[in-house]
């Protein structure tokens, strides 16, 4: 005699595209706020959106300029982005980026951890894994919330000629919302 499972039933997809209806995601803000970290010469944009105290992270993307990596770092950018708007539990998805006994991911893991440790979302890794190099907050909309940057550092955007650009680590950001040019020589 088998046991009918306990287990939801889900609906095929009828046409390529269409989600499945137990799949819930996270419709992208208009506005995000982002952390950027660098790990070796890779650059890692954490776009979030605060609900109350908490993170809600979109979107994580990865830079490189060695177009080596360029597909992998896409690929990797689109899946972590699509799992956190899938709500999927935070402590899995680090755990699966650490399962992959790559360095590289093992950091990637750390700098998300510690991320989420500002807000007091979870403990801190075990070791600072990279110094946060530029915090930078912002909307997509035309106000500038917050910056944390030296004003005197700044040098002049080649895109919109505002002295609006920082420059950290071989990688270039303008920090102007109507602009956003950034490039990495790293």
């Amino acid at each position: 005699m088998k046991l009918k499972s306990e287990e939801p039933e889900y609906e095929e997809v009828k046409e390529a595209g269409e989600l499945p209806s137990f799949v819930y995601l996270r419709e992208r803000p208009p506005e995000l706020d982002a952390r950027s970290y660098m790990i070796d010469k890779v650059h890692v944009l954490v776009s979030y959106r605060l609900e109350g105290d908490l993170p809600i992270i979109y979107e994580v993307v990865l830079h490189s300029s060695d177009v080596n990596l360029a597909r992998e770092f896409s690929a990797v950018s689109s899946l972590l982005s699509l799992l956190f708007r899938a709500k999927v539990p935070y402590g899995i998805i680090l755990t699966s980026l650490r399962e992959t006994n790559d360095e590289f991911y093992n950091r990637l893991a750390d700098v998300l951890q510690s991320f989420l440790s500002e807000f007091g979302v979870m403990e801190p890794p075990e070791e600072k894994p990279v110094k946060q190099e530029t915090i930078l907050t912002f909307t997509l909309a035309e106000e500038t919330k917050e910056r944390e940057i030296d004003e005197s550092s700044l040098s002049v955007c080649p895109v919109c000629g505002k002295r609006t650009l920082v420059v950290d680590n071989g990688c270039y950001t303008c920090v102007n919302p109507d602009c956003g040019w950034s490039k990495c020589d790293v």
